[in-house]
């Protein structure tokens, strides 16, 4: 961490952080999962596929960015008490929902208030 400065932002060491990112990357991506199987119960593939497409024409890298901060999952998958990834099926689903809202809104912005 000597040379990327890691060190120095994080709080945890480095092979921490990327076990966690992994972690939280796995319940992102289950929780995904679960969102579209949601969804496709009143959109067409189609159309998921389209609002997707659209939110990510009309959100800036770093609004989309911010949507997947780990503070911003606090109490969904993430630990409000530890700050930890419940890599489970509850943290799963309620990752999910919070996913389903943002693509039935057809916007990640208004969902990374903290």
């Amino acid at each position: 961490c000597e040379f990327t400065g890691l060190s120095d932002a994080l709080v945890s060491g480095y092979g921490e952080y990327v076990q966690e990112w992994l972690t939280f990357t796995a319940v992102i991506v289950n929780a995904f999962g679960f969102a579209v199987q949601e969804l496709l119960e009143n959109m067409t593939v189609l159309s998921l596929c389209q609002r997707l497409k659209d939110m990510a024409a009309q959100t800036s890298r770093r609004e989309r960015d911010d949507f997947f901060l780990y503070s911003r999952w606090q109490g969904l998958c993430v630990s409000k008490e530890t700050g930890k990834i419940m890599a489970n099926i509850r943290g799963q689903r309620a990752a999910a929902t919070r996913l389903v809202s943002a693509i039935k809104s057809g916007t990640f912005v208004e969902h990374t208030q903290a």
